[in-house]
């Protein structure tokens, strides 16, 4: 089943693994941030390990069986099973079947926190007079790190002024023999990228992204080369390269291939790293230069009383600690005062999903002196967690009651402990839960009991179950045994051996191999807890059925 047509409009990435089709990209979103693509993979070919920047990714099969290797841990997919992939996370696809492994992917990069520009200041000179060349050098290599791309930082003539361990191997043979053509890369689903994208002869693509102060330009932060696509001349162009060098089209190629394919996507994401250190560089540019200002007018300003000494001396440290300051850590961070813990809104979420008040008061109580802006950040939280935690309960009175008291709270912040409304806050949406779950206790359990049912052969567990259903193994495991009356470990095993007894009756399947079909990794396994069930073995039993 393939979505599109081979007659589509859709802008096409063609690798050697596959293919990918872009049906909706930012610039057709509201907010300039949502991607949805058909992606196929050709039998028994892999999308290699690749790093997930700041985007969440939903994958839908519609066609196919393969694995994702996820962090490290593998798991096996098949229509219609959706994958969620989270943000800075290493991943891999494989194509295990016949056919094409087809499915959709939404793409949603994270929101990077914007930089608030705190003066303006009127003079400028080069940026390295400015800012030291090895706190420029450290932003490049940060980056670098987290993008997993190589990055230079430059003046406003172009001359670069970070150093690379790593070089270009390809663009050092094709300078060789003639000067960079690059110029500006256009597409039609590309116009939010057109100003910053430039592409050479060879299909090899930059980002560059200004650094300006008072619209000028001091300097520019720029990636290494990457590959979107392949245009249809490229194999002559290589061969061109080997036939003016005079050596073989092999290792040109190597070295071609070693240059990363990206796929679209991630274009966005990297772009909008590139312009927030484009953001935090200006800071400092700002910073530098107004300090250079109260310097100069020291013997009138800063001399006249100790409160403007005092101000230059505070006004240096602050200066002092961006420089030293890990920029980027993680993911959208910067600086201690611009981190929105994401990670810990995800814990909460799923703590308030589970129940679980013991997660919700040690991750709080974690977050108390660790961040500056505690009132925006759980003014933000409460906010976020009222769509995403309470949605589930599907009841929009109970969650717009809760906004509305709240919203309350949140106006008088400055005299409460934020992190103890966003405590409270938990704990009334813990509540409510227990309210839903109470009136559908009954019908939740019929649920679990349908899935797994359906799902006996299979690896099944009290941890998977629960993840499956959002509440926790605790909850799940006192459920089961007072709705039951029995516990989940004998509920499937009796599935199984019931299921063990059908092949033994009416077919000469080997032990052994019934085992593994009921969903026993071990036969012997199967044979003991057979035998405590039935009374016999499965071989007595095939010679001597009693049920």
């Amino acid at each position: 089943m393939n979505l599109l047509d081979s007659t589509n409009i859709y802008d096409k990435q063609k690798f050697e693994w596959g293919e990918i089709s872009w049906m909706h990209e930012p610039i057709d979103s509201p907010y300039g941030r949502l991607s949805v693509a058909q992606v196929k993979i050709y039998p028994g070919c892999q999308q290699e390990k690749h790093f997930h920047l700041g985007e969440e990714q939903l994958f839908y099969v519609v066609q196919g069986q393969g694995s994702f290797i996820t962090n490290g841990k593998k798991e096996d997919v098949y229509k219609p099973m959706i994958v969620y992939i989270p943000p800075h996370s290493e991943h891999e696809v494989f194509n295990t079947g016949k056919e094409d492994l087809i499915f959709v992917v939404v793409y949603v990069p994270i929101k990077l926190i914007q930089l608030q520009k705190p003066y303006t200041v009127a003079a400028y000179k080069n940026i390295q007079d400015l800012i030291p060349l090895e706190i420029l050098q450290n932003i490049k290599e940060q980056l670098s790190e987290l993008l997993k791309l190589i990055i230079h930082i430059y003046d406003g003539n172009h001359q670069l002024l970070t150093q690379d361990n790593e070089e270009n191997e390809f663009c050092k043979i094709c300078s060789s023999m003639h000067p960079c053509n690059k110029r500006k890369y256009t597409s039609d689903s590309s116009n939010l990228l057109s100003d910053n994208m430039y592409k050479c002869d060879y299909d090899l693509i930059e980002l560059e992204v200004p650094i300006t102060l008072n619209d000028n330009i001091l300097g520019y932060i720029k990636s290494g080369s990457f590959v979107l696509s392949n245009s249809e001349e490229i194999d002559k162009k290589i061969d061109a390269i080997q036939e003016r060098l005079g050596i073989d089209r092999d290792p040109i190629w190597t070295i071609y291939k070693k240059i990363p394919d990206i796929i679209k996507s991630r274009i966005y994401v990297i772009q909008e790293h590139l312009v927030i250190a484009a953001q935090f560089t200006q800071v400092m540019l700002e910073r530098s230069v107004f300090e250079q200002e109260l310097t100069e007018k020291d013997n009138e300003i800063l001399m006249s009383t100790k409160e403007k000494i005092q101000l230059k001396d505070a006004l240096k440290k602050a200066n002092h600690k961006i420089y030293h300051d890990k920029i980027f850590a993680g993911g959208a961070n910067i600086t201690k005062e611009f981190v929105y813990p994401y990670d810990v809104e995800i814990i909460l979420e799923n703590a308030i999903k589970e129940l679980d008040l013991e997660k919700i008061e040690k991750s709080i109580d974690d977050c108390r002196n660790k961040y500056i802006d505690s009132e925006n950040i759980v003014q933000e939280m409460i906010i976020v967690l009222s769509r995403t935690a309470m949605r589930s309960l599907e009841n929009i009175e109970i969650i717009s009651q809760m906004r509305k008291k709240y919203d309350k709270h949140l106006q008088q912040i400055k005299k409460e402990d934020p992190w103890e409304i966003l405590k409270c806050f938990c704990m009334d949406c813990i509540e409510e839960y227990k309210k839903i779950r109470q009136s559908n206790r009954r019908e939740l359990i019929d649920n679990i009991n349908m899935y797994i049912n359906t799902h006996y052969k299979e690896d099944l567990s009290l941890n998977l179950i629960a993840e499956i259903f959002y509440i926790s193994p605790n909850y799940l495991s006192s459920l089961f045994n007072e709705k039951n009356r029995i516990s989940f470990s004998d509920y499937v095993q009796n599935l199984r051996i019931e299921e063990g007894k059908k092949y033994l009756r009416s077919t000469p399947i080997k032990v052994c191999d019934i085992a593994k079909k009921v969903g026993f990794k071990n036969n012997s396994y199967f044979v003991n807890v057979f035998k405590k069930n039935v009374g016999m073995t499965p071989n007595e039993y095939r010679k001597n059925p009693i049920g």
